[in-house]
């Protein structure tokens, strides 16, 4: 395994007096960095299977307030595209082509770790790269909260205040395979583009305000215009009634 002075993510966040003392900007970027690694590995038919905190590898660069990250230990991936990996003339040597699956083989070699497992893994079901997808999410949601240790559980929403980071987490860890983020570099833009995605939100919302008052000044203008005609009409007749009364009690004085 590859030496980085930083240790893995566990340790790493130890040394820094936790993970929850780590800027979320900065560990919203270490993910971001392992769904890119894990984006690469699938784009050429390589599934990692055992996507967790302790296969992160940190790399604090001098002059960087982002570490570098490494995604280590593919010791029980599986290879599902030989022709991907020829294609970028990768050669699959050795132990690595045991790990070929075909079509009649089960989830290969180990199954990961289980808090970062996949539904579709706990139940036997062969490995896929949503499978990797959902573990890179699980990890998302606990560097989100800032607990390496704590698992999703119905109920996670409520300990993610930012709507959209919900929305990312969700879209990796949803129950179904194929309702889940098709890819990691998906995520990666999400999380990258999280500040000017809040801004588009916004903008949204403020426009959404802006067309309901609009909305509301179309139907209540009217409405206290009508109110305001009506009143003066009452005060117009009120007055001619008040001076139809007052002529008729002259009248009968003259008499």
């Amino acid at each position: 395994s590859e030496y980085t002075e930083g240790g893995d993510l566990r340790d790493w966040s130890a040394r820094h007096g936790g993970l929850d003392q780590i800027p979320l900007s900065t560990r919203l970027e270490i993910v971001a960095q392992v769904a890119v690694a894990l984006g690469a590995a699938h784009s050429v038919g390589v599934l990692h299977k055992d996507i967790k905190p302790a296969n992160v590898l940190i790399s604090e660069v001098p002059g960087r307030d982002v570490p570098r990250v490494s995604l280590t230990d593919f010791g029980i991936g599986l290879i599902i595209d030989m022709g991907a990996l020829a294609a970028q003339g990768i050669t699959a040597a050795g132990l690595t082509q045991t790990l070929v699956r075909s079509s009649s083989s089960d989830s290969g070699s180990g199954a990961g770790t289980r808090l970062y497992m996949a539904p579709e893994i706990v139940e036997g079901k062969s490995g896929t790269t949503l499978s990797d997808i959902y573990s890179l999410g699980v990890v998302l949601y606990q560097m989100v909260i800032g607990d390496l240790t704590h698992g999703v559980a119905p109920g996670w929403e409520r300990d993610i205040d930012d709507e959209l980071l919900r929305e990312d987490i969700g879209l990796c860890i949803d129950g179904d395979p194929e309702r889940r983020l098709k890819s990691a570099d998906e995520l990666a833009e999400r999380l990258r583009g999280l500040r000017a995605r809040r801004d588009r939100l916004r903008k949204r919302r403020a426009g959404a305000r802006r067309r309901r008052l609009l909305v509301g000044s179309t139907i209540v203008g009217p409405i206290v215009t009508l109110l305001i005609l009506g009143f003066a009409f009452q005060q117009t007749r009120l007055v001619d009634e008040a001076n139809r009364q007052r002529e008729l009690a002259e009248g009968a004085s003259a008499r």
